[in-house]
């Protein structure tokens, strides 16, 4: 069986999420016991978190750079090796990092996030790639089904909402991916 691979969207900016880090160790350590492949954009912040978590737990995590190199990312966000198993750097900076982590993913988990996950969140939908929300994080993951209510957007994308970590994850999980 292929292990899935559940790409992390979240805010780079931790002091949005000081109060929340016990859920994002939850949630990592969540995706590792199902043996998923943590993937996130790889500069700091909630997927950092997440994937550390994971990784502590076994689970191999993939940071995915904007950056052409890893001397070029070092230069910018340092040594992110205790986060993540491996790295593809893009080269294609922040935005075109947030289609390859998306494509790359059989499915997304959005936590807290701004203006860069709103970005990752429309990707995924308009390509149906099925999205979990974990509620009560703040930011774009307790807002985005307003924001497709307010475009009146009809597509057929699966959505899962949850509180809990654990719940979200196994929910997803078991959802079909294209």
């Amino acid at each position: 069986m292929t292990r899935k691979q559940i790409a992390i969207l979240g805010s780079a900016n931790l002091g949005l999420v000081s109060d929340i880090t016990e859920t994002l160790y939850e949630l990592g350590a969540r995706l590792a016991e199902k043996k998923c492949i943590v993937l996130a954009g790889s500069c700091g912040g909630i997927g950092s978190i997440v994937s550390q978590a994971a990784k502590e737990k076994g689970s191999f995590t993939i940071g995915i750079s904007p950056y052409q190199s890893r001397l070029e990312h070092m230069e910018k966000h340092g040594d992110e090796s205790e986060y993540f198993s491996s790295f593809i750097y893009t080269g294609s900076g922040f935005k075109g990092r947030n289609v390859v982590l998306v494509n790359s993913a059989d499915a997304v988990i959005a936590i807290c996030g701004q203006v860069g996950t709103l970005n990752e969140l429309t990707i995924a939908y308009d390509i149906g790639r099925p999205i979990g929300l974990l509620k009560d994080t703040g930011g774009i993951a307790d807002t985005f089904g307003n924001v497709l209510k307010l475009i009146n957007v009809d597509k057929r994308t699966p959505i899962v909402q949850s509180q809990n970590p654990s719940e979200l994850v196994d929910r997803l999980i078991s959802m079909p991916t294209g």
